[in-house]
This record gives C-alpha cells, sequence and structure tokens, in this order.
C-alpha cells in the first residue's frame, strides 16, 4: 500500500480518517466520505458498509461511530443546516461530484475560516442539488 501505520499516526489530528472513531453525534448536518479503502458506519444500531467513494448523509444529532479497515481514509465534513435532511440517514452512494470534491479538499488542506467557508459553501450546493433531487427514489 502507498502508505504505513506510522505514516497514518503522523498527525494526531488526522488519526481519525485512517482509524475511525467512537460513538458521538454532531449539531450540524454531516457527510462520512469514503476516499479509499473500506469501512463500517454504526448508526441507528445497524451498520452501513461503506465502499471506496461512498457518501452517507448523517442528520444533526445522529449518534455514530466508524470503523475503518487498514489502509482507509475517510473524511467527515460538516454541512450547514439548510442540508438537514428529512431522513436521519441518507446513503448517498458514489456521487463523482462529492468525490472530486473531497479530494481537492484533502489536497487543499483548509484551515483558515474563510478557507473552510469555500469547501463547505461547494459541499452544501452539491448535496443541495441531491436533496432537491424531482424524483428521488430511495435505496430499496
Amino acid at each position: 500500500m502507498g502508505f504505513t501505520r506510522a505514516l497514518a499516526m503522523a498527525v494526531p489530528e488526522s488519526r481519525v480518517r485512517f482509524f475511525g472513531h467512537s460513538e458521538h453525534s454532531h449539531e450540524v448536518p454531516h457527510i462520512v466520505h469514503m476516499v479509499m479503502g473500506r469501512g463500517r458506519l454504526t448508526v441507528d444500531g445497524s451498520v452501513v458498509t461503506l465502499e471506496p467513494r461512498a457518501s452517507v448523509l448523517l442528520a444533526p444529532g445522529v449518534p455514530h461511530a466508524l470503523d475503518l479497515d487498514e489502509h482507509s481514509i475517510a473524511l467527515g465534513p460538516f454541512l450547514s443546516p439548510r442540508n438537514t435532511p428529512v431522513e436521519r440517514v441518507r446513503r448517498l452512494g458514489v456521487v463523482p461530484a462529492l468525490t472530486d470534491l473531497m479530494l481537492a479538499r484533502l489536497a487543499a488542506q483548509p484551515y483558515t475560516h474563510e478557507q473552510v467557508t469555500l469547501f463547505t459553501d461547494s459541499l452544501d450546493d452539491i448535496v443541495s442539488a441531491l436533496l432537491n433531487e424531482a424524483f428521488a427514489v430511495p435505496t430499496p
């Protein structure tokens, strides 16, 4: 693989992107996006298997935990409240525009409020379009 455990642990603040995290929740809508590898998102007593480039949208206040396989990377950016889904958990699957934005965010590493806001606004636009599809069909 292209990275080792030592590299995944090099930046303490980013370890959750490589190893996952215990149960918690957020006050705003939240995306869990698999950059590469595989993971298991435990939410509402169910396990959602995440494949490469797949995303799940969580409503505010939804407790969730993430377990990642070795050599996996996940991102979890926040959205604005305007993109709160009707359902508590919405499986978005693979959305190329989300994948492109997540890779751009990873490469850019925004850290100032203005920089983060630019990426959040772009993410909000993509998710808003997905939530407003005229004939969205739920996954069976």
